[in-house]
């Protein structure tokens, strides 16, 4: 009796939501921001008529808070190991 208790109990606790797939969702977000921030050219580096202007840094301002909205959006209580590493010092 206390077998098939114990059974039925991990197979309910098997059964619930998983938790590796919400986790694999934060994960692919991260990956995704990661590899799109560091492919960006630094502000000045894209074109050569590009000068220390008021508009050029108006323009790395809106880059630099889209990417900081897109960061907080990915929620780190979604990640584990590596990706919360990476998340936290992104």
């Amino acid at each position: 009796m206390k077998k098939l208790l114990l059974v039925s109990l991990l197979w309910v606790i098997g059964c619930g939501p998983s938790t590796e797939k919400k986790n694999s969702t934060a994960a692919d977000q991260l990956q995704l921001f990661l590899a799109g921030f560091s492919s960006s050219p630094p502000r000045g580096r894209g074109l050569a008529d590009d000068v220390l202007s008021k508009e050029s840094f108006d323009q790395a301002l809106a880059r630099t808070k889209a990417q900081l909205a897109t960061l907080r959006s990915i929620d780190p209580k979604e990640l584990i190991d590596d990706d919360l590493i990476d998340w936290k010092f992104a």
